[in-house]
Order: structure tokens, then C-alpha cells, then sequence
């Protein structure tokens, strides 16, 4: 039976799903099965790795990051899966027409813990196949050196919007998540978790 480790950029993917399918809630065990449908490897034994970044300063105790952490407890629960995150930054930027700083915070370090997870667990043999859900041209030189340890790397992204032509050159194939927006669209608490989904956690 085969392995396949999916790697989830939690940012990138909800993009792309509120433009894209917007369709509410995602199943999150049917969108690891599909990618596997993808690959060919029906019936191989899942892991899903998700990636996101959390508030750790004193906004970690509002309302939008309590909705978060109860997404996150939800992506957890779902079999074969597990949360990984990253404390965001503040940041301020400056608007152009006007010259006002508004302070917000902005994710960091999730794509080098992704790029780390996905060389290292392939180094030890953890995968024999790796999904990385993403576009990020800035993934190539980890999807290379996967490739070069004889670990097939696919990359599933929304179509070609923000995806790197180089990241698809090294990945062993591309997919284009649209086509299974329907197959992994959770039918279950559509109110409830479109609100989490499409409303305040716009960086999950």
C-alpha cells in the first residue's frame, strides 16, 4: 500500500476555494481522498498535513481567533490529519493614496515549515508519494529536492491563478482543485461553518 503526505497551506487553499467554489464548508477526508484518486493511488494510506498562522499577541483572545481555533480543532478531528501552525507577525502598511499606517499582523514562517516537513519526512522515508497544496514558486528548491530523493511531488493548486510556472516544471504532475470542488464539499453545518470559513478567518 502506498503512502501519500498531503501538505496543506492553509492560506493558499481558502483563497482559492471562497473564489473559486464557494461552496461552504470543505470535507476535509474526501479532499485527501480525491487528490489520491488524482494521483492514481486509490486505497493508498493518508496523511494530511495543515499549515496556518495564529494570533498570538493580544488578539489571540478575539472572537475571529476563537472561530479559528475551533476550525483548526474540527481539521484535527478528521481522520488522518494534523494542525500545524505559526504565530503571525504585526505588520503595517501604509496606504498609498493618503499615507495612513494601519497595523495588522501577516503569517510567517508557514512556507518554510512546510518546505522543512515536506525534505525532512521524505528523507526518512515517510511518504512514498507528497501532495503540496499550493502555488508558491518559493516551494521549488524543497519539490526538487524531493523529486532528486525519488519522491514523486504533486502540486494541486485553483487552476493557474497564483501558481508558479517553475513549481509545476518540478513537480511530478499538477492539479487543479476546482475539478473536485464538488466531490469534497462538506453538505454538514453549511450556515455555521460558511461563516468561519468565508467571514473572519480569511487567513486559515
Amino acid at each position: 500500500m502506498q503512502r501519500v503526505c498531503i501538505f496543506i497551506d492553509g492560506k493558499s487553499f481558502h483563497c482559492g476555494w471562497k473564489a473559486r467554489a464557494q461552496t461552504g464548508p470543505v470535507d476535509w477526508p474526501a479532499l485527501a481522498r480525491w487528490l489520491a484518486l488524482r494521483l492514481g493511488a486509490e486505497g493508498s494510506h493518508l496523511a494530511a498535513r495543515y499549515y496556518t498562522g495564529i494570533e498570538t499577541n493580544e488578539r489571540a483572545d478575539s472572537r475571529a481567533q476563537a472561530g479559528l481555533r475551533s476550525f483548526l480543532r474540527h481539521v484535527e478531528r478528521s481522520p488522518g490529519y494534523s494542525v500545524h501552525t505559526s504565530g503571525r507577525v504585526p505588520r503595517a502598511f501604509r496606504c498609498g493614496g493618503c499615507g495612513a499606517r494601519t497595523p495588522t499582523t501577516v503569517e510567517k514562517g508557514i512556507d518554510v515549515s512546510i518546505a522543512v516537513d515536506l525534505l525532512s519526512l521524505a528523507l526518512c522515508d515517510g511518504f512514498d508519494r507528497a501532495v503540496l497544496v499550493s502555488g508558491d514558486g518559493d516551494f521549488v528548491p524543497a519539490v526538487e529536492a524531493v523529486r532528486d530523493l525519488g519522491k514523486p511531488c504533486a502540486v494541486a493548486s485553483w487552476g493557474g491563478v497564483g501558481l508558479s510556472a517553475r513549481l509545476v516544471a518540478a513537480a511530478s504532475e499538477h492539479i487543479d482543485l476546482a475539478a473536485g470542488a464538488r466531490t469534497f464539499a462538506s453538505s454538514l453545518g453549511v450556515g455555521r461553518r460558511r461563516r468561519v470559513i468565508g467571514g473572519s478567518h480569511s487567513d486559515v
